[in-house]
Parts: C-alpha cells; sequence; structure tokens
C-alpha cells in the first residue's frame, strides 16, 4: 500500500507540474519578454522556453555531445540554462549545441563550464571564431601556460580587437605554437603581445610569426657552430 501511495503522489505531483507549465507558457504567450518576466520569477527553464519540446530536444543535444551522467549531467543542464537565460544565445539549441562543444573538447571545468561557454559565443559572434577552434585554442593555452579559461578567451578577444586575427589564423597559432613559446619562457600575455605587434607591424599572417619562434628555439637548442657565433656576436 505505501508503494502505491508513494506512486500515485509521484504522478499527482508530475501532472501538477504538467499544468503549471501549461498555464506559465499561455500567460507568457511564448515571447521573449514573458521568457525574461518568467526567469525573474524563478521559474525553472524548463518551464520559460517558448516550447518544451525545444527544450527536451536541446538537452538530447547536450547528452548526446558529452554522454555525462550523475552530478556531471546537472552541471551541464545549469549551463545550458545559465547560457539561455542570461541572453548571449537566444536559441536554446545553440545554447545546448555551445556548453556541449566546450564540455566536449576542453573537458571538466566545473563551475567555468558556464562562463566559458558564454566566452566563446561572444567569440564566435563578434570575431567569426568557431566554437570548436576557440575551445582547442583555449585548452592548449591553458594547458601549457596555466592560465584559467576565462585568462584565454581574453587573450584571444584582445588579440582578434588588435588585428592579430585579419587573415583567420590567429587561434591555429596559438594553438600550434603555444607549446614552442612556453618552452622559451613566454608566459600567454607575452605570446599575444608578439603576435599582436607582428600583426600591426605588417605581418599578413600571424602564423608566420609563430613558425619564426620555432626555428629560434629550435636553432637555440641545437648547439650548432652558427647558432653559438650568433649568441657570441650578439654578446
Amino acid at each position: 500500500i505505501n508503494k502505491e501511495s508513494q506512486a500515485l503522489d509521484e504522478l499527482t505531483r508530475q501532472q501538477k507540474e504538467y499544468q503549471e507549465t501549461q498555464q506559465a507558457f499561455n500567460a507568457m504567450g511564448g515571447s521573449i519578454k514573458g521568457m525574461a518576466a518568467g526567469a525573474a520569477a524563478g521559474l525553472s527553464v524548463g518551464m520559460v522556453v517558448q516550447d518544451i519540446s525545444a527544450y527536451q530536444q536541446a538537452m538530447g543535444q547536450a547528452q548526446a555531445l558529452t554522454r555525462a551522467m550523475g552530478e556531471d549531467w546537472q552541471n551541464i543542464k545549469r549551463s545550458v540554462e545559465g547560457v539561455y537565460t542570461s541572453g548571449i544565445s537566444m536559441d536554446m539549441q545553440d545554447a545546448a549545441n555551445s556548453v556541449g562543444q566546450i564540455k566536449q573538447i576542453m573537458g571538466d571545468l566545473g563551475g567555468d563550464l558556464t562562463n566559458t561557454s558564454k566566452d566563446a559565443i561572444l567569440l564566435r559572434d563578434t570575431f567569426g571564431m568557431e566554437i570548436t577552434e576557440s575551445a582547442r585554442a583555449a585548452k592548449v593555452m591553458m594547458e601549457q601556460f596555466g592560465i584559467s579559461s576565462q585568462q584565454a578567451y581574453t587573450l584571444m578577444a584582445q588579440g582578434a580587437q588588435m588585428g592579430a586575427n585579419k587573415n583567420g589564423d590567429l587561434l591555429d597559432t596559438m594553438n600550434e605554437y603555444s607549446v614552442q613559446f612556453k618552452q622559451l619562457g613566454f608566459s600567454a600575455e607575452g605570446f599575444m603581445n608578439i603576435v599582436v605587434a607582428g600583426a600591426q607591424s605588417g605581418v599578413w599572417s600571424v602564423d608566420k610569426i609563430g613558425d619564426a619562434i620555432k626555428e629560434f628555439g629550435i636553432r637555440v637548442k641545437d648547439g650548432s657552430k652558427t647558432t653559438t657565433e650568433g649568441f657570441e656576436a650578439i654578446g
């Protein structure tokens, strides 16, 4: 009897939630204004998006991308909801794809997943940098220079603002040459400063700057006669 009573209570609760959701949609009329009002009133995102099926589809996409379970999945759900209700992405599917891609590429970011996803969307919408590409570059920078995801995205945005992405190869440069710059003792900021300086001095492709630094690193390590003579000449 106790199990039957619990099952009945659960069914009653689900019916009540469904009715409340339907009433919320009817009251809001599916408008963005209503969505914001609903979020401000403390309603769950599942109750304020324009269409429950769109919410479910978006979450299904995020689940497929990440294959997360348990608390990890709950964190992803919170991030999708946080990105969507922030207004950074006005489309639930886009929010879910963005969070899913960030999680898939960058791994466990914990509480930083939401803000990192927002940063990636802003970088995409402002400078045309695809989320998957910026995520890869950010991950490499984090691993090589020991910086946070926010610092990595801030540096990429600053570099783009200063013209370092005029040939569309800034992310490839950060991704490919972070290792070489780190080995030569540069910080993430120093790496970006050199790339920006090169772009502003007239270098069209910043990849050439990275390649030059890579070659310099190889020369420094090879210990050849010409390299030794070159350092001696410098003093």
